[in-house]
């Protein structure tokens, strides 16, 4: 007989955080500035000036070019049989797997905050959140990696946390 395969995904955009805003602002503040400056010293006819100038600029422009892509980060959750993948997508399309979670080193899956995770209220854990930082409801996955206990926190749909309790009915909590 053929097993049947568990599978589910969930896509989640995550929220700009304040910090990306401030750097992409310090970022084309830097590049206004040096363009502004080498107009300046092509003014003031400062050959080596207008070169440090130039040079600083056009680095400025090639790393705001470089990393404004990467400020827009998803997130995708794929389920297959047991195993979770945590994948980062950077700028729509550049895939970086960040986490991926054997269902057998998992001890529990519940919403955040659910008395079914207060065994794990005083352990000393790791926190990776792989949500979308808008507020929106998310589970907590408490799990073993190597030797330390690590807290995940993601936003699954329905479907997923279906697949999950099918899978290991006695890990997954919904309520």
């Amino acid at each position: 007989m053929f097993q049947q395969s568990c599978y589910a995904e969930c896509f989640v955009p995550r929220k700009n955080r304040i910090q990306d805003t401030i750097i992409k602002f310090m970022f084309i503040a830097a590049d206004i500035i040096s363009v502004f400056s080498l107009i300046y010293y092509f003014m003031l006819k400062s050959p080596l000036l207008m070169f440090v100038s130039l040079v600083a600029g056009g680095i400025f422009i090639a790393l705001s070019c470089y990393l404004f892509p990467r400020f827009k980060v998803d997130w995708e959750y794929i389920f297959v049989d047991g195993q979770l993948d945590f994948d980062q997508i950077l700028g729509g399309n550049a895939r970086k797997q960040k986490d991926r979670i054997d269902f057998e080193k998992v001890e529990a899956v519940a919403p955040t905050g659910s008395y079914h995770l207060d065994n794990f209220k005083n352990v000393n854990m790791t926190l990776l959140d792989y949500s979308s930082l808008t507020g929106a409801d998310t589970f907590s996955i408490i799990c073993h990696k190597g030797e330390k206990i690590v807290e995940i926190l993601f936003e699954p749909n329905a479907e997923m946390i279906k697949m999950m309790k099918q899978k290991s009915p006695r890990k997954v909590f919904e309520d």
